[in-house]
């Protein structure tokens, strides 16, 4: 087992909240998983569970953002093929929203006349972060 450090944001009371926590990754494989969800059914139910969650998510924006010209039930139907096809494709890249966020923070540096170490310490988190 090893962690990872994850970008966390949220609201509270009006304001947004960002903080960075661990959290558990498995490396071992499945018997590593069902090891840790206390067995192979319960690490199964956790996979379904998320499985069902995902494949929603996938189907949700296409009747979201249908066209105004389409019908209700012709974008349903599109969402039905995407969620029953739905396959997981691995860890999902940060979105635009957030890489320009990190972005920002750099320009900020250089702007606020951090030192080249800081500066380098900031790319290096970054490099990491998003593998470059």
């Amino acid at each position: 087992m090893r962690y990872a450090i994850l970008e966390v944001s949220t609201k509270r009371n009006g304001r947004d909240v960002k903080f960075q926590t661990e959290v558990p990754q498995i490396d071992g494989g499945l018997t590593e998983l069902a090891k840790f969800a206390g067995s192979e059914e319960l690490a199964v139910e956790w996979v379904n569970s998320h499985l069902s969650t995902d494949a929603g998510n996938a189907a949700r924006p296409i009747v979201r953002d249908g066209k105004e010209t389409e019908t209700d039930e012709a974008l349903i139907g599109k969402a039905q093929v995407a969620s029953k096809g739905y396959v997981p494709r691995g860890a999902r890249a940060p979105g635009v929203k957030a890489r320009a966020g990190h972005f920002d923070e750099l320009m900020q540096l250089y702007g606020s006349g951090a030192s080249q170490e800081e500066i380098d310490a900031k790319l290096k988190e970054l490099s990491q972060k998003f593998g470059a």
